[in-house]
């Protein structure tokens, strides 16, 4: 063990005395997500949200509860207003359209006259997504309405001709009664209809209602660059102990294949997860919800660090020089990144592409985070790609002994 920790240190000894390490794997890693976080923020699946300029003159009921159907929609907001402001509102489109309820719109509606709306917009052609929400609102109102109507005017022909008893207090009662449930029931109607445009078929993600930019971003570039800055310093790290004749000394020693890479790993996974800890706490600054499932992160991260560690020791021994090393292991990263989904959601890309993507370990890695912390998985859940990981880490480094063992012959 003393073995491993002298060349793990020696190791991380001249990391650390790469900056070129340092700048790929810590600076421009934040530079990137700090760009991508301030350029694009959070992108909602549904758009910006529609502003809707209200008037409420009548200050009853009805208008109450037709502005609390439009409110319990998330992607309106809703802005009070008076009768004068609509207008200026709707002209400087600073709203999508204003909604006026006149005084006496609940009395004219309970003495049988039709009850007015007035709508301000522009012309634009076609209702907005909020003017056909208004009208599904006032459609229930009505239904709603006709519903309690006709209760109470069954309640009359059925109490009319008793005496001692309060007809019109109880038909009152049913009317408010009736209509309150019919409003309500009729939220959630037993036949709805719900048209899906071609870029939410395209856009949607998995379960979720919008995309974090952010979080994609700040989970993606840990990924690439950290697996990036794992190959190069893994596998420059070989190429110069052997340019150098280290390697050649160690292999003369009564120190085993297995022993050296141990060591040589166990500096690349400190690297590595000091550059990790560094994108995490950045991440979590610009608020990426790292901590609300810190377990289950971990349980893909970890994994993938040591594949990272494994795949650079292949590459670093099979690579004759340094400057091959350091152009296999960036074209490794970044291609491995791409297919990946670091740079762009899996979701996106076409059936065949996605199956691409889970030969890399930067793909069951990028999945993994990402069902950990933007979808918050559990750690069970996410585990079956920690074992994968493991297992391509394994095959890495089974092929990298193999091959340094070949050397040492």
């Amino acid at each position: 063990m003393r073995k491993v920790l002298a060349i793990a240190g020696l190791d991380i000894i001249r990391a650390l005395r790469w900056k070129s390490l340092l700048v790929q794997g810590i600076a421009v890693p934040i530079i990137m997500t700090l760009m991508v976080s301030l350029a694009f923020g959070r992108v909602s699946l549904e758009g910006p949200l529609e502003r809707i300029a209200v008037a409420d003159l009548s200050s009853s009921r009805f208008s109450r509860d037709i502005i609390s159907a439009l409110e319990e929609i998330q992607s309106f907001e809703l802005v009070k207003a008076t009768e004068s402001e609509i207008e200026s509102l709707v002209t400087e489109e600073a709203v999508s359209f204003g909604v006026i309820f006149p005084a006496g719109f609940e009395a004219d509606i309970r003495a049988g006259r039709p009850g007015l709306v007035r709508v301000v917009s522009l012309e634009k052609g076609g209702l907005s997504p909020g003017q056909l929400h208004l009208r599904t609102a006032l459609s229930r109102l009505e239904a709603s309405v006709v519903a309690a109507n006709e209760a109470a005017r069954a309640l009359r022909e059925m109490w009319g001709n008793l005496s001692g008893l309060d007809v019109e207090g109880e038909a009152a009662r049913v009317w408010t009664q009736t209509y309150e449930q019919s409003f309500r029931k009729m939220a959630s109607p037993p036949v709805t209809t719900h048209v899906t445009s071609v870029q939410e078929v395209t856009s949607k993600i998995g379960s979720l209602d919008a995309i974090s930019v952010k979080n994609h971003s700040s989970i993606g570039f840990l990924i690439m660059f950290v697996g990036m800055t794992m190959i190069s310093m893994l596998s420059s790290s070989f190429v110069t102990d052997r340019e150098e004749n280290t390697m050649q000394r160690l292999l003369s020693c009564p120190v085993g294949v297995w022993t050296i890479s141990s060591g040589k790993i166990l500096a690349s996974l400190f690297v590595g997860a000091l550059s990790t800890s560094i994108l995490v706490g950045f991440g979590a600054i610009l608020g990426v919800p790292w901590s609300s499932n810190l377990a289950g992160a971990v349980a893909v991260i970890v994994p993938f660090l040591v594949s990272m560690s494994a795949l650079g020791m292949l590459v670093g021994v099979l690579s004759k020089t340094r400057a091959q090393a350091t152009a296999v292991g960036t074209l490794v990263s970044v291609i491995g990144a791409m297919l990946g989904g670091c740079w762009w959601p899996l979701e996106i890309v076409p059936p065949f592409m996605r199956n691409f993507a889970y030969i890399t370990p930067f793909g069951w890695g990028m999945t993994g985070l990402s069902g950990a912390v933007g979808r918050g998985q559990a750690p069970a859940e996410v585990l079956v790609y920690g074992w994968v990981l493991l297992g391509m880490a394994a095959v890495f480094f089974a092929l990298g002994a193999y091959s340094l063992g070949r050397q040492r012959a």
